[in-house]
């Protein structure tokens, strides 16, 4: 086998024997604190911005780092989202009245069905049936 094509074959399979190291650092270290509630997140969000537009800290990094907080933040947000409703959905199967549905309109009976049993046209749901729960 010629030898240019012997170094062009030990090139491309170089990177299959000796993987890369593609680990990302932060080249200069940042006091940051964990951010527990979505102000703090907005805090150090606005910090590494104003960091990154001081060139203390590259864009990329800043990039990253305001990827991390805002996860956080939209993970926060769905937990409270969820806490809200599930707290709402309780309130509302101790406190909820009976629903009542009424059909209003409709066509006229047609020829052939004058016969068929056709529910009221209120019908009224009891709060032992499900009437305003949450269905959990």
């Amino acid at each position: 086998m010629p030898v240019h094509l012997r170094l062009q074959a030990a090139g491309l399979l170089a990177s299959y024997q000796h993987a890369r190291c593609i680990s990302r650092y932060i080249t200069k270290p940042l006091d940051m604190p964990v951010s527990e509630t979505v102000e703090q997140a907005t805090a150090a969000i606005a910090r590494i911005c104003s960091q990154a537009a001081a060139d203390e800290i590259g864009l990329d990094e800043a990039s990253d780092l305001v990827g991390f907080q805002k996860a956080f933040i939209d993970a926060r947000v769905a937990n409270d989202t969820e806490l809200r409703l599930a707290a709402l959905e309780r309130t509302l199967e101790s406190i909820s009245p009976p629903v009542t549905i009424e059909v209003v309109g409709g066509l006229p009976v047609m020829p052939g069905t004058e016969d068929l049993i056709m529910p009221p046209a209120t019908l009224t749901v009891p709060k032992s049936h499900g009437g305003g729960g949450g269905g959990r």
